[in-house]
């Protein structure tokens, strides 16, 4: 599953997004953040993800979820 994860958007929607993600790992998914800017895929967890995002300069992040 490729996916633009918007904590943010998910908020105003009146969901919780680290739920969000932690279905996905229920799932069996392993979340991969894509890195623009270094043009990288890095293996990523739900507690670096909360950390993280949204920041000043990015909002929102894509993620590959793969089993």
């Amino acid at each position: 599953i490729m996916l633009e994860w918007w904590p943010n958007g998910i908020k105003k929607i009146g969901e919780d997004p680290e739920s969000h993600l932690k279905s996905l790992e229920e799932l069996g998914y392993q979340i991969l953040e894509i890195d623009d800017k270094n043009q990288k895929i890095t293996p990523t967890n739900i507690e670096e993800l909360i950390k993280k995002y949204p920041n000043k300069e990015i909002e929102d992040i894509n993620l590959i979820c793969k089993k």
